[in-house]
């Protein structure tokens, strides 16, 4: 009875990150291009002007002087070049654990079910680094 019940408690463990994943991945591609915009990444943020996009949205709604402006717009830059190293040492540490966890889930898998998980994976990670997908390029918004 406890194998049955430890193999159960093991199933929903599995059940739910996968679950977790296929929400991420609906997220990320789905939900967030009908919204017409990306979460937060790193991978976009040399991309994106979130700088000159935030000083625009301050200098619009609390009608800024040009001498609030320039120093705005400094603070702005300087917290960009610090988020940008922040991920830089952030995603090696995330990408660790996250295939810790895919392992964890191999482990679980018969060898049809592993190849099938690893295309999902590799399809997933294709996706994160802006490959084709289903023929339209998948590119944040500039």
């Amino acid at each position: 009875m406890n194998k049955s019940r430890a193999l159960s408690t093991l199933l929903a463990v599995v059940i739910f990150l996968i679950g977790v994943i296929c929400g991420t991945i609906l997220d990320k591609i789905l939900v967030s291009k009908w919204r017409g915009h990306r979460p937060f990444d790193a991978r976009f943020i040399e991309k994106r002007d979130v700088s000159g996009n935030m000083l625009h949205r301050f200098e619009k709604d609390l009608d800024l002087t040009a001498e609030q402006k320039v120093k705005i717009s400094a603070i702005l830059e300087e917290q960009k070049k610090e988020m940008e190293k922040l991920m830089k040492d952030v995603h090696p540490r995330i990408e660790a654990r996250m295939n810790a966890f895919r392992e964890k889930i191999r482990n679980v898998l018969d060898d049809k079910q592993k190849e099938k998980f690893d295309k999902m994976v590799e399809k997933h990670k294709g996706r994160e680094k802006g490959e084709k997908m289903g023929g339209k390029d998948f590119n944040p918004p500039k």
